[in-house]
């Protein structure tokens, strides 16, 4: 899929309005002049953005950095949140109903969305058959490798999907959420978590990319890399998810995972001018992640 200047936008599906954002050393960011809907340009495909997953992330990965047992209670404390927002409670559905977890990885939400609920069918999606592996073996999930665009899935069959930190890797966000969308029953439940495009540190590092004629790119070049194809703001992901039929959409923000797990990572002053920019963010609610609930409609 070739996305360009003068494209259609992934979210809004508006035509024309595409514009180039930013020209950076290794990548090229473009955006929506409409719903300001903010991604990669360039070509990319579901395989060329599944080959870069394959390794096992809890070996020599990211995911060494934090405590994962603190990142997943958090995850299942936020799914509840937002499912509250919208209007529902985890532990008003039966043991039958069923979850699928988008991205799982080993694994580990999943066993504690089942410790949490007693949901006794538990499904979940990566595209590393490393880590699939491991949790098959270990946990005995249900855990399945490839990537969610392609996976064979029931229709109308899960109560609740969550996809925690994958939307903004994949190649077609709308398309993904087109699939999820006809496998959710309806009533079914999405929760889903994405970097947001509005925070303090972005507008920091792009008006001093800006200011300095581009000379000061390297914070940018951190925050818009290979990795992540798609920058979401409230207004675009509403916008993309009212036009896949989604309702109730109600979104807030959170501090992210490297920050509130993994400031330790970091030396003394790194770790005070972090806490200093989270605080703004905390105070202008502009927090770096997006938390997002939305139902597919009842009778659809």
């Amino acid at each position: 899929m070739a996305i360009a200047p003068g494209a259609k936008c992934e979210a809004c599906g508006e035509p024309g309005r595409v514009e180039r954002f930013l020209q950076l050393t290794d990548v090229v960011v473009d955006r929506c002049g409409r719903c300001w809907f903010v991604f990669l340009g360039g070509e990319r495909s579901v395989e060329s953005e599944s080959d870069l997953y394959q390794c096992d992330h809890f070996e020599g990965g990211w995911a060494e950095a934090f405590d994962g047992k603190a990142v997943v209670e958090e995850q299942v404390e936020s799914a509840s949140t937002m499912l509250k927002l919208g209007g529902a409670e985890l532990r008003d559905y039966p043991p039958e109903s069923a979850a699928l977890d988008i991205g799982c990885a080993r694994g580990h939400l999943l066993r504690a969305l089942g410790s949490a609920t007693g949901w006794q069918e538990l499904a979940g999606i990566d595209v590393s058959p490393q880590m699939i592996e491991v949790g098959r073996r270990e946990f005995g999930l249900d855990l399945r490798c490839g990537a969610v665009e392609e996976a064979e899935l029931p229709r109308d069959h899960y109560q609740l999907i969550t996809m925690f930190d994958v939307l903004e890797h994949l190649a077609s966000p709308r398309a993904a959420l087109v699939k999820l969308m006809s496998v959710l029953r309806p009533g079914g439940w999405l929760i889903i978590e994405v970097p947001s495009e509005t925070t303090a540190f972005r507008v920091l590092t792009r008006w001093a990319f800006h200011v300095s004629g581009g000379r000061i790119r390297g914070p940018l070049q951190q925050l818009y890399h290979r990795n992540h194809l798609s920058y979401f703001t409230k207004a675009s992901l509403k916008t993309l998810l009212g036009s896949v039929g989604a309702e109730r959409v109600v979104v807030t923000t959170k501090e992210a995972h490297i920050t509130r797990f993994g400031a330790h990572n970091y030396s003394p002053g790194k770790r005070a001018v972090i806490r200093a920019v989270c605080l703004l963010d905390r105070v202008l609610g502009t927090q770096a992640k997006l938390l997002v609930a939305c139902r597919r409609p009842a009778g659809t």
